[in-house]
């Protein structure tokens, strides 16, 4: 594991990394919870983040970025400040406003690279796959796979931490 890498997995562990009971956005319980967006707050944990997330974005170079709102937001805006086009999928449709379920950037024309902090069950990366044009995916990324898959309907999955690399002693 490389410094930058390794730093900000003991920073993700001694900051963002809870044990107890928790139930998780799929419904299961877990005896822990990564909380990657507590992380997004701390300027060195998303300096860390960005870093990463920009270098595995640069090994595909895809024309947009984009990610199911409310988790992949901060990603996304990492990589547009990085020059990368990007967008972000609602649940639902607004019900207001220009009522639109697509916000940012999003062309179907264009190769996509879609992200996420953690992956666990692949559903909310389902969503968003759902919606845009699938054959334009490239790959995924995310900042944690709890997942222990490799890939979501036949996109790989890169990911900058296994949930057991943050599960091991931080010391």
């Amino acid at each position: 594991m490389e410094i930058i890498q390794d730093r900000l997995k003991k920073n993700l562990q001694n900051l963002c990394t809870n044990y107890g009971t928790f139930k998780l956005s799929s419904g299961r319980e877990s005896n822990y919870y990564i909380d990657c967006r507590k992380g997004f707050g701390d300027p060195i944990i998303y300096g860390q983040i960005k870093v990463l997330l920009i270098r595995a974005l640069d090994r595909f170079m895809p024309q947009q970025v984009g990610g199911p709102a409310i988790g992949a937001v901060t990603l996304v805006g990492m990589a547009v400040n990085d020059g990368y086009n990007g967008f972000y999928v609602r649940k639902e449709p607004k019900e207001y406003g220009l009522g639109r379920q697509i916000e940012g950037m999003y062309n179907p024309e264009f190769e996509t690279v879609l992200v996420d902090e953690i992956i666990t069950t692949g559903a909310n990366i389902r969503l968003v796959m759902d919606i845009i044009n699938k054959d334009k995916i490239m790959a995924l990324i995310c900042i944690v796979n709890r997942s222990g898959l490799d890939n979501v309907d036949g996109v790989p999955i890169i990911s900058i931490f296994k949930e057991e690399d943050l599960l091991e002693d931080p010391s």
